[in-house]
């Protein structure tokens, strides 16, 4: 018997992404430049608040720190 644990994760990304990975799925990020190499990256709790944490993951990405503005104007966390 195999016991299984489910584990809630919370994905932060912007809006359009949000809707097209609740529409498609995740598509995993891929190459070098990647926070910790390829895959799909999901906050949980444990560390830290993971949904919390996954919202300021969203906004600190919408910020473009050369031009000093927002990429995106709104972000979302997806919960799996």
């Amino acid at each position: 018997m195999t016991d299984k644990v489910q584990i809630e994760g919370f994905h932060g990304t912007n809006k359009v992404a949000a809707n097209a990975i609740l529409a498609k799925g995740y598509k995993p990020s891929e190459g070098d430049e990647q926070w910790i190499g390829d895959g799909v990256y999901l906050f949980v709790d444990g560390i830290g608040d993971g949904q919390k944490n996954a919202k300021d993951w969203a906004i600190y990405k919408a910020w473009d720190n050369k031009t000093k503005h927002n990429i995106y104007p709104f972000y979302a966390v997806i919960s799996q």
